[in-house]
């Protein structure tokens, strides 16, 4: 993770003059742990909530950000009725506690009203008399605010959003506390009301969070419209139009630390995975995408504007190799394609596609054998742009694959995936061809762009996220057959003779080495 405060952190006040605003991250910064982070406007830790590997506990401990406990928080049952208690801590340390609760929270029964209230007592020291708030909110939204027994407003929490409008998920919140206002005490009060929220079924404190990127109509972006642009050109892969897309979401962003552009970005990202679930090559880009740009030590120790250039930079680059790809494995699988040659290919691939383009532009003269490829016919699509480069293609219908293949000097295939294998996974059939080209000792390549290597290892066919795909029999099916729509299967390595990448021609067996190197 990036470093968001390398230098000290000074002790932060917890009453001020001025109105303050803090982030809220409902993350905990422990793996795997529950809990969340509080940040200042200036990118710093104030607070924190580490509950480790527990997903609800009746006490939680309210952390500053050396790890000094602040409030000791305590769920209570008294008969039918339940409410939280805040202890106030003497030296930070669990345990040191003041006997009586700082604070006392209920949650309050209001059947004719729709909103949700929380009654709050807040016990002074000394003879001062006790100070009463109220927690209100409403149902489904993630604004919620505190006010004092008079209605005046004390505290203000909201989903955060951007300055250009866009939102960055319901577990990134902005608190706005008023002037002469415990902090603390108000974070506090921000934890149990998370907790009560986690009591009847919401996230609790680091439960999980919040959905998506929430782009919607009438923002001033929109990473999935700005993806759906890119993927208007045809020749542009769908990874590739990811990146481009979150590339411009760093350009784009009105975050002033790193963490929220951090944040903001893997929110885009995590949005765009979610955009098709089923497909490799994309969640791979955008993983890779991720791992590129903020892989630089140079953002610990230059100010956030520079960071950000550097960052917009490497988004660039990204993008920019990410494009070439397609044309560096054209050039290198030149020496594997010879005059006379019979080629055999399944599926449309735009990489196989411009390997063809170039070895016809380099006067070879060559045949090749297309699959149909049912059930949507890609290989209709594939050999009628052969024929614009008038490459001779002959056209097979996808049982025809054995007859055919003694007149077939190599197989090239493209790929939706590479996996940890070595293997593919692609267009359903490519398997079975994999499998008689094999068994008739002959070449079978594969042409595949580096940013769709993905950390999968699939250990049998049905061992993927499925992709279904309608299959047209042009006759009515009775509706007790059962009709198999899988869209793609699993090659194993030891099927494939060479892969084609832009990280040069590897063998199967070298894949899992390369994925290290770039998800390391």
């Amino acid at each position: 993770m990036l470093k968001i405060h390398p230098q000290h952190v000074p002790c932060v006040p917890f009453t001020t003059s001025t109105e303050e605003t803090f982030m809220i991250w409902m993350k905990s910064l422990i793996l795997s742990g529950k809990g969340c982070t509080v940040f200042d406007s200036n990118g710093r830790i104030v607070y924190r909530v580490d509950n480790y590997n527990r997903k609800y506990c009746d006490e939680v401990y309210l952390m500053d950000s050396t790890g000094k406990v602040l409030f000791t928080i305590r769920r209570k049952k008294f008969r039918l009725s339940k409410f939280w208690e805040g202890f106030r801590t003497f030296s930070g340390r669990v345990n040191d506690e003041d006997k009586n609760p700082g604070f006392e929270v209920r949650k309050s029964c209001r059947i004719l009203r729709c909103d949700s209230i929380c009654e709050v007592i807040v016990r002074l020291h000394g003879d001062q008399p006790c100070q009463h708030y109220r927690i209100e909110s409403c149902p489904g939204k993630s604004t919620f605010k505190i006010v004092d027994k008079l209605g005046r407003l004390i505290t203000e929490v909201k989903r955060k959003q951007s300055k250009s409008g866009v939102s960055l998920g319901e577990d990134v919140l902005t608190m706005v506390v008023e002037p002469h206002i415990d902090h603390s005490l108000v974070m506090g009060l921000v934890v149990v009301y998370s907790l009560i929220n986690g009591d009847k079924g919401a996230a609790p404190i680091g439960g999980g969070g919040g959905g998506g990127g929430g782009e919607g109509s009438g923002k001033a972006f929109s990473v999935i419209d700005e993806f759906n642009s890119w993927r208007k050109q045809p020749a542009l892969a769908e990874a590739v139009a990811a990146i481009r897309a979150l590339a411009a979401v760093i350009r784009t962003s009105e975050a002033t630390t790193m963490m929220e552009l951090e944040i903001e970005l893997k929110k885009a990202s995590d949005s765009l995975k979610s955009w098709d679930t089923t497909s490799i090559s994309l969640t791979a880009g955008c993983d890779l995408f991720m791992l590129y740009v903020t892989r630089t030590s140079a953002l610990e120790y230059e100010d956030f504007n520079s960071a950000k250039s550097r960052l917009i930079e490497r988004a660039e680059k990204f993008g920019e190799i990410s494009c070439k790809a397609r044309r560096i494995i054209a050039m290198l699988s030149q020496d594997f394609i010879f005059d006379g040659c019979t080629i055999l290919v399944h599926g449309f691939s735009r990489v196989v596609l411009e390997v063809l383009k170039t070895a016809a532009e380099n006067k070879k003269h060559f045949r090749v054998l297309c699959t149909e490829g049912r059930p949507d016919r890609t290989g209709l699509r594939f050999s009628n742009e052969l024929a614009k480069l008038d490459v001779p293609v002959k056209l097979l219908i996808d049982s025809a694959v054995a007859y055919t293949m003694d007149e077939v000097d190599m197989v090239l295939f493209g790929a939706d995936g590479v996996v940890e294998s070595g293997g593919i996974i692609n267009m359903m059939g490519t398997f079975q061809i994999a499998l008689v080209a094999h068994s008739m000792n002959k070449p079978v390549y594969v042409a595949a762009e580096s940013y769709k290597f993905a950390r999968h290892y699939p250990l049998d066919q049905k061992d993927m996220s499925p992709a279904r795909r309608p299959i047209d029999f042009g006759v009515p099916i009775p509706s007790k057959v059962e009709v198999e729509t899988s869209a793609r299967d699993y090659t194993p390595p030891q099927y494939l003779t060479l892969l084609f990448t832009d990280l040069g021609v590897l063998t199967p067996s070298v894949i899992s080495d390369e994925l290290i190197q770039l998800y390391l």
